[in-house]
């Protein structure tokens, strides 16, 4: 039979169970035979492979829907049942389930085929969409970027704006086999690009002469620059040389004078060296000479002393002869000049004699005078004697060669 949307209805005995509730066999009943599954297996086996041909797209169509009805028939018979009993339910489910599988095994390859068509068809009219999209798109934007070219070449050079000209008047010719139906907008945006950019191109022609004559003055300014840095750097240079030149000269004099110098102070350091030298040996010679003196001074001091003890012991011996008493003398132990005058003879006064040293082979000396000698050897007569007044009478008997064994030497003369 046929349902209200005239779908094929198989009405069929439905499996036995042995399932007996209340002591009582029940039949299940479904619409759907295990003999019509055969039949409907046997029916279709094999799914049509090319869909586009409508009767097998309208096969697998009702095939599907007659299908799907079965199972849903089923479903619905399973859950009428199920209601009596929960084993009665099991029994019911089971069944259902077991026809489920065998229709879903039958059905299921046309609605694979079916559902992959139809998804197939779906892709391919919005890959279709897409792609009209994408051209209508494309078209869009190669006017937009026919439009924009001014404000993205508003920096460039005249050069590359007159570039730009070229292939633009290039692609005007073109318009109708990429603007298709949007030639007309094309050709206006077209139109309107070319007019501006030659506006700017005359533009950038204007700026660019000014902006090389700008240039070129700005390289003549830079080259004068360099000239004069140049020229600044030649006379810093000569003067620097000049400088140099000057300095040298100097250091060079300054060497001179040095050497010069050296030689002055060299003569004077060996002009001091000889006189230290002459200085020295002169103050050597003096202590040689001075310490000959020295020696001959002190062995005729020692001579002296000598003939003086010998004198004494003498004047000694002849005192004890003559056996005079000697009187007490206590007048001062020296002579003055004024005692030389006195108790000298008066003709010896004036009388002069060369100094001792002639005599003994020493350089001559001042002169002196017979007071002054004989004050001298008194004196020296007196250290050893002790009596002033013995010593004038043995110093005078001595003058007068009045004493024995004393040879006067003629120091004093009358």
């Amino acid at each position: 039979m046929e349902t209200a949307d005239n779908t094929e209805v198989i009405e069929a005995e439905g499996i036995v169970s042995d399932f007996k509730p209340e002591n009582e066999t029940k039949v299940v009943k479904y619409s759907v035979t295990m003999a019509q599954i055969a039949k409907l297996q046997e029916e279709y086996k094999e799914v049509p492979k090319d869909l586009t041909i409508k009767a097998n797209y309208e096969l697998v169509r009702k095939a599907a829907s007659h299908l799907r009805t079965l199972r849903t028939d089923v479903e619905k018979r399973r859950k009428e049942l199920k209601a009596d009993a929960l084993a009665w339910g099991k029994l019911v489910d089971g069944t259902a389930k077991e026809i489920t599988e065998k229709l879903l095994a039958i059905e299921e390859p046309f609605a694979a085929a079916k559902k992959e068509f139809d998804t197939a068809a779906e892709i391919a009219k919005r890959e279709a969409a897409l792609a009209e999209e994408k051209r209508v798109d494309g078209i869009a934007e190669r006017i937009a970027g026919i439009k924009a070219l001014v404000s993205v070449h508003v920096s460039s050079s005249s050069e590359t704006i007159q570039k730009i000209l070229n292939e633009l008047n290039i692609i005007g010719l073109t318009v109708p086999s990429w603007a298709m139906e949007f030639a007309d907008k094309a050709d206006e945006t077209l139109k309107d690009t070319i007019g501006k950019l030659a506006e700017l191109h005359a533009l950038k022609l204007q700026q660019e002469t000014f902006a090389a004559e700008q240039a070129a003055a700005e390289e003549a300014r830079k080259i004068k620059e360099e000239e004069d840095r140049k020229q600044r750097e030649k006379e810093v240079e000569e003067e620097r040389a000049k400088l140099a030149a000057e300095r040298e000269a100097m250091e060079a004099e300054k060497v001179r004078l040095a050497a010069e110098q050296k030689i002055k102070d060299d003569a004077a350091a060996e002009a001091e060296r000889k006189r230290n030298e002459a200085y020295e040996a002169e103050r050597k010679r003096l202590a040689d000479e001075q310490a000959e003196k020295d020696r001959l001074q002190k062995e005729k001091d020692d001579a002296a002393a000598a003939e003086m003890a010998k004198i004494k012991a003498e004047m000694d011996a002849l005192r004890k002869a003559q056996e005079k008493p000697v009187v007490e003398d206590t007048t001062p132990q020296s002579w003055s000049s004024q005692d030389v005058e006195k108790e000298a003879p008066a003709a010896n006064v004036a009388a002069t004699t060369p100094p001792v040293e002639a005599q003994a082979g020493a350089e001559p000396s001042e002169p002196t005078t017979y007071a002054e000698d004989y004050r001298a050897a008194g004196n020296a007569m007196l250290k050893y004697i002790g009596n002033k007044a013995y010593t004038k009478a043995l110093l005078d008997a001595i003058i007068n060669n009045e004493v024995p064994n004393i040879q006067f030497t003629g120091v004093i003369t009358k």
